[in-house]
Parts: C-alpha cells; structure tokens; sequence
C-alpha cells in the first residue's frame, strides 16, 4: 500500500495512535471504513487519516479498495 491509496478497513478493528514506538491510543471501529493511506509503516503497520487524525492499523487487517 502507498501513500494516497483508498483502503477498507473491516468493523471490530483496532485502530492505534503510536508515540514515540509505544501505543498511546486506540480505538476498535464500530463500522467498516473507507479511509486513505498516508504512508506505510515498516513494522507491518499503514499510518491512515481517520476522523482527522493519524492512526496505525496492522496491515493484515486492511483491503485494497
């Protein structure tokens, strides 16, 4: 996935808001999402823009649209 590409995101998913390598915030969706990719993450994450803000989900749980 790269930066600019619409992904879907299933309901039940953890989102995740990453400071300084550790978790500072999550959320799991209560919908399934449409989101965009804002770049992609070495450690098998995708940064997105959700709700105006950044969050990371893992990629195995994310679907090219």
């Amino acid at each position: 996935m790269k930066a600019g590409e619409l992904i879907y995101i299933p309901s039940k998913t953890t989102l995740q808001k990453i400071s300084n390598g550790a978790t500072v915030r999550y959320i799991n969706l209560e919908h399934p999402v449409n989101v965009l990719v804002l770049e992609e993450n070495k450690n098998d994450k995708v940064c997105i823009h959700y709700l105006g803000e950044e969050w990371y989900v893992n990629k195995r749980d994310v679907y090219g649209v």
